[in-house]
């Protein structure tokens, strides 16, 4: 029996008892709306690819930081890498080499010296030591500080990466609901006896998967460097700087046809030690990024430039990173003494111009030549002497200088050989009161002398 027919039988039975009346009611019939199927693979098809790019680490995102924009893989790369760095730095906490307040040195050294100092009863020098030792200590601190204030920041460009990745494919998903929802949606009957159908429920969100194996590459950094070549001409330096300073490596300068990548990125990593740091703290953080970088310049932007440029050529041995840097013949002899005693190379030295700086930096050196080799310096150490000086009392300083020579090679293997025999290592200051006995035995009041011994002490 039909709807309709069992209805009719109702009406018959009951016909003897009076009913109200009932307006009739339509039928509910179902009515789907039209779907847009090409419009749901659309957005299933733009899941499947954030997911797969995602996977790869190519998902790109916005660096709130710097304005740019990175991908989720290198974001999280690079904040594992400065989490990896700071668990490095805190293991090697005493290696660190920072301000004392009057030189770098690390903390391990202090502590040794500290220790030998004890020992010998040198109580005063402790104190000092102690009072060094606090400064190093809190200068490494606030480099600790900053290095984690900086893998915050990266996490939170992993962050935002993330976010935007989540609000797309929630978007997406939404676009698919509404999809399926049209499906179930029929023209609403007008007896309220008829229920609302209800809703289809919104998917939840999924989660982005593992690393497929199969996913795509992402570049190296050599593959990078070269993508850089394809940008015009003008751009390519500054392509390459943001490599090093994306990457934190130093080496995509080293291919720069102009040597503006290593000024550009000294304009944005001094600019950091500028913002960070106060003091004498500004050189050392100057010093230990030319020492990273091995290009002069990088220097460009320092606040000291001639320290900076020092600290590249003394960690690269290399005199050039002087004679390009500086125009004036006696500010390259300076500089090059100044490297020369620092690392006691005789090709530095060879590179001096000038007779008489070239001669007192060989004097100077002597100390550096002997324990940069570790053996001791033959007696042609000082037949390289140049003489020829010219004016009044060339030919008689030139005499005092080989003297002197002779004598501070003495110095120095007597003190190198006593340090072979002793628990006490051969210090700078311990040298220099050597230096200085040897002057005042050799001041006889020649006022050439006298100009020559106060010359190199004040080098």
């Amino acid at each position: 029996m039909t709807w309709l027919g069992a209805a009719l039988v109702g009406v018959v039975l009951l016909s003897a008892y009076p009913q109200p009346v009932l307006a009739a009611q339509p039928e509910c019939v179902e009515a789907p709306q039209p779907v847009d199927n090409a419009a749901t693979n659309a957005a299933n098809s733009r899941i499947n690819a954030l997911r797969a790019q995602w996977a790869a680490g190519v998902y790109p995102g916005p660096n709130p930081f710097s304005g740019t924009t990175t991908t989720n893989g290198k974001a999280q790369t690079a904040a594992k890498a400065k989490e990896a760095e700071i668990n490095l730095f805190v293991a090697d906490f005493d290696k660190h080499p920072a301000s004392t307040g009057v030189t770098v040195r690390t903390g391990q050294s202090l502590k040794d010296e500290m220790a030998r100092m004890a020992r010998a009863g040198h109580h005063d020098r402790v104190s000092d030591l102690q009072r060094a030792y606090a400064n190093w200590e809190q200068n490494v601190a606030e480099t600790l500080e900053a290095k984690q204030q900086e893998a915050r920041n990266l996490y939170a460009v992993v962050e935002a990466v993330r976010a935007r990745f989540d609000e797309e494919i929630a978007g997406l998903e939404q676009q698919i609901a509404d999809q399926r929802d049209r499906t179930s949606r029929t023209v609403a009957c007008a007896s309220p006896r008829v229920p609302p159908r209800p809703q289809a429920p919104v998917a939840q969100r999924p989660q982005p998967g593992p690393v497929d194996d199969g996913a795509p590459r992402i570049k190296s950094l050599d593959e990078q460097i070269s993508d850089c070549y394809g940008h015009a001409e003008a751009e390519i330096d500054v392509c390459l700087a943001n490599l090093v300073l994306l990457h934190e490596d130093p080496r995509p300068c080293g291919s720069s046809p102009t040597g503006q990548c290593a000024v550009l990125v000294g304009e944005v990593i001094m600019g950091n030690c500028a913002n960070a740091h106060q003091g004498p703290d500004v050189l050392l953080c100057e010093t230990l990024a030319a020492e990273w970088m091995k290009m002069p310049g990088v220097c460009e932007a320092a606040q000291d430039r001639e320290a900076c440029i020092l600290a590249v050529a003394a960690k690269t041995i290399d005199p050039y990173a002087i004679i390009d840097s500086f125009q004036s013949p006696a500010e390259r002899d300076r500089l090059l003494s100044v490297l020369a005693t620092t690392t006691g190379s005789l090709t530095v030295i060879a590179h001096i111009e000038d007779n008489r700086v070239h001669d007192g930096a060989l004097i100077l050196s002597a100390y550096a030549a002997a324990t940069h080799r570790n053996q001791p310096l033959q007696a042609s150490y000082c037949d390289r002497l140049m003489g020829g000086y010219g004016g009044e009392y060339g030919e008689e300083d030139a005499d005092i200088n080989r003297t002197v020579c002779g004598q501070a090679v003495q110095i120095v293997n007597t003190l190198l050989a006593q340090e072979s025999q002793s628990e006490q290592p051969l210090t700078e200051e311990r040298l220099a009161l050597e230096y200085e006995r040897l002057i005042e035995r050799l001041r006889a009041g020649d006022a050439p002398a006298d100009d020559l011994m106060d010359w190199m002490r004040a080098d």
